[in-house]
């Protein structure tokens, strides 16, 4: 083997001996990983009209437990049962939709209260209570009254469509008004889907 043959393996042992780095600019390359194939794009599945991701999401969540689960005898439901129910009736408003719009707003906490202001099992605004003829929200008892009498107002509004009357409950009636149904809100879109999904397990139970 010649000289200039033998330095040139040396050389070229001590090249590939270096960084990756190194080895490129000695050697003249630009080294670069082998890039996985790119992904197939995946065509998703449109959720129902009315649902976005979001909300299928949550009713496939929900769906996947068992009504008796949701609505278990410890429900706090109980302790508000018979006020719900003669509530209601008085008003001719579903008590199942009435307990269903209690779960989705305060989960029967007779003190929650929102960053906007609204209290009780109901969420009514003070404004709204007044506006219907209930002078102390915080009272339970007048929460339910007040959140009846303006439901039942919504229904009669909107001609007994109920997803139409959660949504003005929820976003109020002049988005309804303006969009001609739910508003595109999510929030309101996963409302009225929440109310809905709560109020058809009432009535199965």
């Amino acid at each position: 083997m010649g000289f200039k043959r033998v330095f040139s393996n040396i050389l070229l042992a001590a090249i590939l001996a270096l960084p990756l780095a190194a080895q490129e600019t000695r050697l003249g390359f630009k080294h670069t990983e082998p890039q996985p194939p790119p992904k197939k794009a995946v065509k998703a599945i449109p959720p129902p009209s009315l649902l976005s991701t979001e909300d299928y999401s949550f009713i496939i969540e929900l769906a996947s437990r068992k009504a008796a689960r949701i609505l278990a005898p410890t429900s706090p439901v109980n302790q508000f049962d018979a006020m719900i129910k003669q509530v209601a009736d008085k008003h001719k408003v579903s008590p199942a939709l009435v307990k269903a719009l209690i779960q989705a707003e305060s989960n029967f906490n007779p003190h929650a209260v929102s960053p906007f202001g609204a209290i009780g099992l109901m969420q009514v605004l003070p404004e709204t209570a007044r506006t219907v003829g209930v002078n102390d929200p915080l009272d339970p008892k007048s929460n339910i009254i007040a959140g009846v009498r303006y439901l039942k107002s919504l229904l009669d509004m909107f001609e007994d469509d109920e997803t139409m009357a959660l949504a003005a409950y929820n976003s109020g009636p002049a988005s309804v008004l303006k969009f001609g149904g739910i508003p595109p809100y999510p929030q309101t879109r996963i409302f009225v889907n929440r109310v809905m999904f709560y109020y058809h397990s009432y009535l199965e139970s």
